[in-house]
């Protein structure tokens, strides 16, 4: 059985090229596909030229509509089936037409039908609306039903027999030739339970309200041109019956989202007092939104501009991925840190921006163009000297941990700005699967922030819960297969710095006397934990890089995020159990911690860093069944 495949096109050189290729590769031998051309200018021709050996005919002239160019294609169609695949869609798998064809293995079949997934224009995984047309039942026309006519196919008699598209109606004639083979004519019809067409949005009926209006009007000719009367509320229920066909998440974050965004920004810039319990739940929800809604946008900058990560020996992914997840991340914490975050009450605080703009820069030229490492390493310390001296922000006091409490200055600054870039370099190098960098900055983030909102240091919390709601905004994408992006180096370092300076004030906040009802004692060692399985990989995987006598920052696959895909597990997986580690290690040291001697505390730290040690080890020793698939 022969099947003759009609695509109408005018001026889709954007799209008629998947068009093509998904007839092509369909599984089904007998396959005709004849193109209508309303004489394109915008390339398409060009396009089709391309393809002149796979196509078995190409007409192009100027017509009256796509109905027009549909009845064209119909009179040269020598299939015994004839199906519509407008230059916008794409069948849904390869064995679409097998399937069809199965259908029309029954005699008694004159037409068959199945379900349509509707998809972003720009993006063809993002599925907007499924449409599940259900089986034909008496008078479902009358209640407003209708099969998806993207995915209606039609035995080539039925045609001859019945007529073509009226073309007098301009957005209803597939509905009136659907009307009049179902309902008037009762032709047999058989309904296939699968996707089988993937439809971009934005077709001529569904493109506006106007065009839906005008949609409505032509449906009630329709039926007139019939002679059929259908009920009262047969056009009403028409539209209504497609709401529930709408993906709640696509809309939401086209509408909904940007909507809410905008009332949390303008709350931000009203609230010019104290800040409140309820800003604590608006900071997070606008930071992830404004990372929500510009992760696309920048996601097709950069694969413009080809600022992606290529694939080599290291990678776990086979095409180029965006890298300018850091530029989200970054503007949505900066933002909402600038509207709700008090300056006066952080002296420094245009200084830390300051040196998240050195940071994020350096990180920025390094996703760019590899920034050689004593320049990189340059920038850093520039933006962690700019915080310890210009924000006031370093450590004076040791808790007695080997029996020292006071400082020099000096050795407070020097020890104050090692441990800011401990922290960049750490976040920077566990940024080796999705979600680790982001995830555990999270945790640590929102760990920071309860601990600040509780002893009332609110630009802190502030600080805290910017970053935590930008980053989980970013893992959305991060983890996505379609819409997929990275960090880069200006984000994870970004984290990284961010993530240092609320540790220093978290650790600063608890000297002796206490400058806070909450007070914690071996501040630094709750710190370290709040950071842990990022600080306790940096220490570990240097250790081993100068043992083998290798640079410390050696590119190698021993971190412990390597480790856990060597035994299988997805990178979702892998980081779920390691974040999952981060939040238990974070929430019981800072009870623990609380109750023991700072010596104690001390030789505490070590043993669960050694206990980590070894217990990456035996995992690294451990031999892999299955090599995974990079």
């Amino acid at each position: 059985m022969k099947v003759s495949i009609i695509t109408a096109v005018y001026n889709n050189s954007d799209t008629i090229i998947d068009t093509i290729e998904s007839v092509l590769s369909q599984d089904y031998p007998l396959i005709e596909h004849i193109i209508v051309d309303g004489a394109s200018t915008d390339g398409t021709l060009d396009l089709l030229g391309g393809y002149h050996e796979y196509l078995d005919k190409v007409i192009s002239e100027q017509d009256n509509g796509i109905y027009d160019a549909l009845n064209k294609g119909i009179r040269e169609a020598t299939g015994d089936v004839i199906g519509i695949l407008h230059a916008d869609d794409m069948f849904y798998s390869p064995t679409v037409v097998s399937d069809i064809i199965k259908a029309f293995t029954n005699p008694e079949v004159s037409c068959t039908y199945g379900d349509l997934i509707f998809i972003d224009r720009e993006n063809k995984n993002n599925v907007v609306r499924t449409w599940k047309a259900g089986s034909l039942k008496p008078k479902a026309f009358e209640y407003g039903w209708m099969p998806p006519h993207p995915t209606f196919f039609v035995k080539k008699d039925c045609y001859e027999q019945l007529g073509h598209y009226d073309t007098d109606l301009k957005t209803a004639a597939d509905y009136e030739l659907m009307l009049r083979y179902l309902h008037k004519n009762k032709l047999p019809s058989a309904y296939i339970e699968k996707p089988l067409v993937k439809m971009r949005i934005g077709g001529a009926s569904t493109k506006n309200l106007k065009n839906r209006l005008k949609a409505n009007r032509e449906d009630k000719l329709a039926w007139k041109k019939n002679n059929l009367k259908p009920k009262p509320y047969t056009r009403l229920l028409k539209p209504l019956r497609k709401i529930h066909q709408f993906s709640f998440v696509h809309y939401a974050q086209k509408y909904l989202v940007p909507l809410l965004v905008m009332l949390c920004f303008f709350l931000g810039i009203a609230d010019k007092g104290t800040i409140s319990y309820f800003d604590y739940l608006l900071v997070p929800f606008f930071a992830w939104g404004v990372a929500i809604i510009s992760i696309p946008a920048i996601r097709s900058v950069a694969l413009a501009k080809n600022l992606v990560d290529n694939p080599n020996s290291r990678s776990s992914h086979k095409a180029p991925i965006p890298t300018m997840g850091g530029v989200a991340v970054f503007s949505a914490s900066i933002i909402s840190i600038c509207l709700w975050g008090n300056m006066n009450a952080v002296s420094g605080l245009p200084a830390i921006i300051a040196a998240g703009l050195i940071i994020f820069f350096t990180g920025i030229k390094d996703d760019m163009l590899i920034l050689d490492p004593k320049k990189k390493f340059m920038g850093q310390l520039m933006a962690v000297i700019l915080v310890v001296f210009n924000a006031d922000l370093h450590m004076d006091y040791f808790f007695g941990i080997m029996g020292i409490y006071d400082l020099h200055p000096w050795i407070g600054y020097i020890f104050t700005i090692f441990t800011l870039l401990v922290a960049v370099n750490a976040y920077n190098l566990i940024d080796g699967i999705d979600g680790l960098a982001s995830g555990t900055g999270a945790v640590a983030a929102i760990t920071f922030g309860i601990w600040f909102t509780l002893a009332d240091y609110g630009s802190y919390a502030i600080f805290a819960f910017a970053l935590a709601g930008s980053l989980i905004g970013f893992m959305k994408f991060n983890f996505s297969k379609s819409q997929k992006i990275f960090l880069g180096d200006a984000g994870s370092m970004f984290i990284g710095l961010i993530i240092g300076v609320l540790a220093i004030k978290f650790i600063t906040s608890n000297e002796l006397p206490p400058k806070s009802i909450i007070y914690i004692k071996n501040a630094p060692f709750v710190a370290i934990a709040v950071m842990g399985i990022p600080l306790f990989d940096l220490l570990r995987v240097m250790m081993i890089r100068i043992i083998k006598k290798q640079s410390p920052f050696f590119p190698d696959k021993n971190h412990i995020h390597h480790i856990l895909l060597s035994h299988k597990l997805s990178h979702l997986q892998a980081t779920l159990i390691l974040i999952a580690i981060q939040a238990i290690l974070s929430g019981t040291m800072f009870l623990f911690f609380a109750q023991v001697q700072p010596n104690s505390a001390l030789l505490v730290a070590i043993g669960i860093y050694v206990f980590y040690f070894l217990g990456c080890k035996a995992l690294y020793k451990q031999p892999v069944l299955v090599k995974q698939k990079m």
